[in-house]
């Protein structure tokens, strides 16, 4: 080690200091260490402090260990700039962050070589990883020489360059790492052959104690790891060589065929065995196999899709993008050929111990199903599975799919704790769960070799039922009826078979509604959810009504497994009118139940249930949507309050996070969505809105105050309904403004989108309220300039920004002069803007709707928009860019807010005698009026044509018809199954493609192509008439101003003069409404 500057020994009496009962004791010490954390020094001092010494306790050196860790986690990276300093950022001198790179792994080989540092170990590694992150390869250009030296090393020294190697790879788990392509070949030509001979060695070792076995799986585990990294996304030339793969496939199954006896496992547990090195040498080999031949040595798996190192969205042509076929196909045929056989084998081999009793881990389980899932659609990999397909589902997946003896003691002792297992939105990992891979790989079966596995699994399946009590348990026949579940979406669509499944429900399912085992009660309500789900047909009615009165009493079950699975098929039984019309009745006892269920356990799946029925009943709860209402809001506070606890004890690093918070959010976004449902269906009866207000405001103001992001789209969508539906603000909802304004200010602003609606509601029906308060009104226009002046915000939130300006100035013209300003300023910055800066780039869209900001200041106030224009000399560009692009605005709105701009300009010019410069351009202003005029019949027939398709496809629902094709999925399917959802990717792709291509050839596109009319939105100009209007404000002027009238007009065309009196034509016609399409003409269009 290098001397250091400070003394390890009044270092080590700090951290003995920090273990002291006294707490003064302990918070002089952190002081102490919080002075000298900016010294130079203190990273070596603390690299010795670490290291193995009889004379530094294991406390101390553990203590230490952490404490550095800490310190590089918070202030290794450093900051490019003063915004995006971490607020515990301590720079650590430059001589410090040498020294640790010369000493790291040094120290981490000392340590691995010791057996009392395991725990000091795990930390040094984490700084390890935290510096090889940020510092490899630019900063650390030396570290593979070091790492290759440590390889060659004592059994210490190799794990730390073992470890270092896995840290380096990790590194590519990010595609950007490595943009030229050449950094990774690099690292594999340099370190793999070493890694391999390492690999290949450890194999050879016997391992006929436990700590033999330890010993060389954790060596063996990283090498594993660091192959597993390599091709996370990429497999280099160098990998695919045939005597490489062949070299490095001999270790992989060489790992999944070695028997390890029980004995060296000792006396560990399931979870223990789960974490041991040779369990995870397993399933990383397995993993390694697995990523081989699904991402590369798979024909069927390869498309035209870019590769990693080809973004999707780029300027690429199609045709120079290098695709999965062109670079891994000829790879891909000789591994299905000569390498996937000797894999199935291997896993046969395993499988084959497995059902022997011998002892496999989880997660090596569940990626052997997924491999041989993956060789269901290859003909040449299905040829060699479909002769073990019956052996396979009857001894390995089968068992499986069974409920273990835990999770039927889980049932009865701890049956919420299993409902959240079994209905959880987390639950049935495909890598974790076994039973949710067995139960996915007999699906795909079915679903890809319907002809030669779908009748072997349903006879399977019946011979199993049949023997029960029998022969057979009630587990095995909860687990033939799980089984039974996984192949409902393929059984209900065929013709041959759909029919039979009434009689199997009859004689195998429904009687379980009565059975003593609770577990078999729950998995007939989940097994009538599954097909229910898929359509299922019943033939005699009066089964589909013992089904449906089976439901309804296991709602009220004493099991509440049993009582939620029975809540969540209930919606899936709606589509049947007789079930429809005994639910009517029932529906307020039915919603009571879920809001019981739902105080019982937190699950999205029963919130999710609620909502669908309100959705679907939603006539028959509004007498009760109050009620309701208050028992949703009553447990969402519970809810949020939780979590918030939940979310606190995290931040301060306590063990309160344990997966609940996700699942508790789901709830209550659900509870959300179920209340915004509610809102919506009392939209005729303000009465009840007004209570509704009164129990979900402070709810949601809690939610806002504490920041809880993630539930702001619901908060802000209920906002958005209520306060539209009643079209007022109430006192209740302004200390919501109030606190979404301060949530904007702090850390919020990203979400300014979600609350927009919100906003734009409280100033259209709050105008009274914000024309008197200054300080709401600062509220708004700080939230305005904000958006439009971050540059942690882009063009999608201005474009937001300048809606919400143009709804200020809207409805609370006269009222907020103090607005023009920045408006008119901000706007054209953007207008006028040339690209240069990157963080304020300006869309076409927002190009546009700046301009038309400008134009709406005008509109409110033309003499102070003016002024603020000649004072920056932008009148004369704005007004040529404004008249330029007039033909863009198509929508009704913008055309009503451009001559509703020329008509105030005019009554402005007026009011100074046409003294202004101006008025020598008054007939132009004529001349733009026209051309609006003169597309405003098309707009407005567009406008009327997006209503009636609009109102269309709110009352039409266009149910997709199942084209059955049983009879030819009965006949011969042993060829190659291509995934038509490759397909389909494939052509999205090279759509995109050649778009980015036609894009980077066309920056000239129309801007206006997306400007489409929003006819929800509802604005002061829908009563202004445009023809109206104009012919008013130029008759005026011609009474008042003649001067003014003939600077006007006396320069127009004859043409022009045509359409000036055309227009007045129609206004003395009644405007608007002569010239509005009638009903015929839109069916034409």
């Amino acid at each position: 080690m290098q001397s250091t500057a400070l003394d390890s020994a009044t270092l080590n009496n700090i951290f003995l200091a920090s273990f002291s009962a006294d707490p003064n004791t302990r918070i002089a010490a952190e002081l102490e260490l919080k002075r000298l954390e900016p010294l130079e020094g203190l990273v070596p001092s603390l690299l010795q402090l670490v290291s193995p010494s009889p004379s530094t306790t294991i406390p101390v050196r553990l203590a230490s260990s952490i404490y550095l860790k800490n310190r590089i986690t918070s202030s290794w990276r450093i900051p490019t700039s003063s915004s995006s300093t971490p607020s515990k950022y301590v720079a650590i001198p430059a001589s410090d962050r040498q020294a640790l790179k010369t000493n790291l792994l040094p120290l981490l080989s000392a340590l691995c070589g010791d057996e009392s540092s395991k725990a000091v170990k795990l930390q040094i590694g984490a700084v390890l990883g935290k510096v090889v992150d940020n510092d490899f390869p630019a900063e650390w250009p030396g570290l593979v020489d070091e790492v290759k030296q440590c390889l060659s090393g004592n059994e210490g020294s190799v794990e730390a360059g073992l470890l270092a190697t896995v840290e380096i790879l990790r590194g590519f788990r990010y595609t950007n790492r490595d943009p030229s392509n050449t950094l990774l070949p690099q690292l594999i030509s340099t370190l793999f052959p070493t890694l391999l001979s390492i690999s290949q060695t450890l194999l050879a070792t016997p391992t006929p104690t436990a700590a033999s076995l330890t010993s060389v799986s954790t060596l063996l585990h990283l090498t594993l790891k660091s192959y597993k990294l390599s091709i996370a996304h990429v497999l280099v030339p160098e990998l695919q060589d045939q005597k490489t793969l062949v070299a490095w496939g001999s270790v992989f199954l060489g790992v999944v065929g070695r028997t390890v006896e029980p004995a060296l496992y000792g006396d560990a547990e399931e979870d223990e065995k789960e974490k041991h090195e040779w369990t995870k040498c397993v399933k990383w080999a397995i993993w390694c196999l697995n990523r081989l031949f699904t991402r590369f040595g798979n024909p069927l798996s390869l498309s035209m899709r870019p590769t990693s190192s080809t973004p999707l969205i780029s300027e690429t042509p199609a045709s120079d993008a290098t695709s999965s076929a062109a670079m891994y196909g000829a790879f891909a045929e000789r591994f299905t050929n000569q390498f996937a056989p000797e894999i199935m084998k291997a896993y046969f081999g395993l499988v084959e111990r497995r059902v022997g009793g011998e002892w496999v881990g989880r997660k090596s389980t569940g990626g052997v199903l997924m491999f041989f899932e993956e060789c269901i659609k290859p003909k040449s990999t299905w040829t060699l599975l479909k002769p073990h397909v019956l052996q396979l589902v009857e001894h390995f997946a089968f068992p499986l799919v069974c409920l273990t003896e835990d999770e039927i003691e889980q049932f009865t002792e701890d049956p919420a704790e299993f409902s959240r297992g079994h209905f959880g939105d987390f639950i049935e990992d495909s890598y974790t769960s076994p039973c949710a891979t067995a139960l996915a790989f007999t699906a795909a079966l079915v679903e890809t070799r319907k002809s030669s596995t779908l009748m072997l699994m349903l006879n399977l399946i019946q011979t199993i039922v049949s023997k029960y009590p029998a022969e057979t348990t009630p587990k095995q026949k909860d687990g033939a009826l799980r089984l039974l579940g996984s192949l409902a979406a393929t059984a209900t669509k065929s013709k041959k078979l759909a029919p039979m499944m009434e009689s199997f429900f009859t004689q195998h399912v429904l009687p379980e509604f009565k059975s003593p085992h609770g577990f078999l009660r729950y998995r007939a309500c989940e097994i009538v959810e599954k097909f229910e789900s898929c359509d299922m047909e019943w033939g005699e009615r009066q089964n589909l009504e013992i089904m449906f009165a089976a439901i309804m009493g296991a709602v009220t079950d004493p099991d509440l497994p049993v009582r939620i699975q029975a809540a969540i098929a209930l919606p899936e039984l709606v589509r049947y009118e007789e079930v429809r019309a005994r639910m009517v009745p029932n529906i307020g006892r039915i919603m009571q139940e879920l809001l019981k269920l739902a105080n019982e356990v937190d699950l999205d799946a029963l919130t999710n249930t609620t909502r669908s029925l309100v959705q679907e009943f939603q006539e028959e709860v509004i007498p009760f949507a109050v009620e309701l209402t208050q028992s949703l809001m009553e447990s969402y506070s519970r809810l949020v309050h939780e979590s918030l606890e939940i979310r606190k004890k995290d931040e301060a690093g306590e063990e309160g996070y344990d997966g609940t918070y996700d699942e508790k959010t789901f709830v209550s976004i659900n509870i959300l969505k179920t209340v915004d449902q509610l809102i919506r269906s009392l939209e005729a009866s303000p009465t009840s809105l007004d209570r509704i207000e009164v129990i979900v405001a402070p709810g949601l103001e809690f939610t806002v105050k504490n920041g809880m992001v993630e539930l702001y789209d619901e908060v802000y969508e209920i906002l958005d309904s209520i306060s539209f539906f009643q079209k007022k603000v109430s006192p209740h909802l302004w200390p919501l403004f109030e606190a979404t304004y301060t949530a904007f200010k702090n850390d919020a602003s990203e979400y300014f989108n979600e609350m927009f609606g919100c906003i734009d509601n409280f100033v259209s029906f709050g105008a009274d309220v914000f024309s008197t308060n200054a300080e709401y009104r600062r509220m708004l226009l700080d939230m305005f300039d904000t958006v439009m002046t971050s540059r942690a915000l882009g063009a999608e939130d201005r474009v937001v920004a300048c809606k919400l300006g143009e709804a200020m100035l809207l409805h609370l013209r006269g009222n907020i002069d103090e607005a023009i300003p920045p408006m008119v300023e901000r706007c054209m910055t953007f207008v006028l803007s040339n690209g240069e800066d990157p963080d304020f780039i300006v869309t076409k869209s927002l190009y546009l709707h700046s301009l038309e900001l400008i134009i709406t200041a005008i509109f409110y106030n033309p003499a102070l928009s003016l002024a603020i224009l000649d004072r920056h000399d932008w009148t004369q560009r704005f007004f040529a860019t404004w008249f330029k692009n007039l033909s863009k605005y198509s929508r009704v709105h913008d055309k009503k807010m451009s001559i509703g701009a020329i008509c105030a300009i005019f009554e402005w010019l007026a009011s100074t005698n046409g003294s202004a410069p101006l008025a020598q351009s008054a007939s132009q202003l004529v001349v733009g009026a026209l051309q609006v005029l003169k597309d405003f019949p098309a707009s407005l027939a567009a406008r009327a044509e997006y209503e009636e398709s609009f109102a269309r496809d709110e009352e039409e629902e266009e149910d997709e018809e199942f084209v059955d094709d049983d009879d030819e999925d009965f006949e011969g399917e042993d060829g190659d199954i291509v995934d038509s959802s490759d397909d389909y990717i494939d052509q999205l792709v090279r759509k995109e493609l050649e778009r980015n291509a036609r894009e980077a050839a066309d920056t000239d596109s129309e801007a206006g192509s997306t400007w489409s009319d929003e006819i929800l939105w509802a604005s002061p100009l829908d009563d202004l008439d445009v023809y109206k209007k104009f012919t008013e404000t130029l008759t005026a002027l011609e009474a008042t101003q003649p001067a003014l009238f003939q600077l006007a007009t006396t320069p127009l065309t004859a043409e022009q003069r045509a359409a000036l009196e055309k227009a007045a034509a129609i206004a003395m016609q009644g405007g608007e409404k002569s010239v509005q399409p009638t009903n015929s003409a839109i069916a034409q269009m």
